[in-house]
């Protein structure tokens, strides 16, 4: 399972790693790392891509999604057909272009060919408990057993006291 986050103030990649560890936990063999460090050629080659995404500005992506946002967009992107994904997008309802950067790898990755796998949610700034649920649905079993669902609805790194 490859899980995928472009982060602004950190949000986005607490919850990339929250959800590594429950893909773990789960029996999965997992790599997180921030979009930007992702070739095409290894996004053709992926299965499972969970995506954690922070919209900047007027509807920016993040500073560590730009290189990766630029070669998907593009002419040559990768066939992408065979690839599950999910979309998750952390935003402010106060600005026009609410988690548009979401929005937009959520609709460029149906375009190449991927197969929604759950579908994508727009975090507003109250985004704990949304997100928690959403990545515990997910993450399913490695075995394909049916997960159990976390007890908590907020993710362990996130809890507050």
């Amino acid at each position: 399972m490859n899980i995928l986050y472009g982060s602004v103030t950190g949000t986005a990649e607490y919850l990339a790693r929250d959800a590594a560890r429950l893909a773990k936990e789960r029996g999965h063999h997992v790599r997180l790392a921030e979009l930007d460090d992702i070739t095409m050629d290894d996004l053709a080659d992926m299965e499972d891509v969970l995506v954690f995404i922070a919209t900047y500005g007027e509807g920016e992506m993040p500073v560590n999604a730009e290189t990766f946002w630029d070669e998907i967009s593009s002419y040559d992107a990768p066939d992408m057909a065979g690839v599950s994904f999910g979309v998750l997008g952390l935003g402010d309802t106060a600005y026009d272009l609410f988690c548009e950067a979401a929005k937009e790898i959520d609709a460029r990755f149906e375009e190449l060919g991927a197969t929604r796998r759950v579908d994508r949610i727009d975090c507003d700034l109250d985004y704990e408990r949304p997100a928690a649920a959403w990545i515990d649905r997910a993450i399913p079993m490695a075995n394909g057993e049916a997960a159990i669902p976390r007890e908590d609805t907020a993710p362990a790194m996130l809890l507050k006291a």
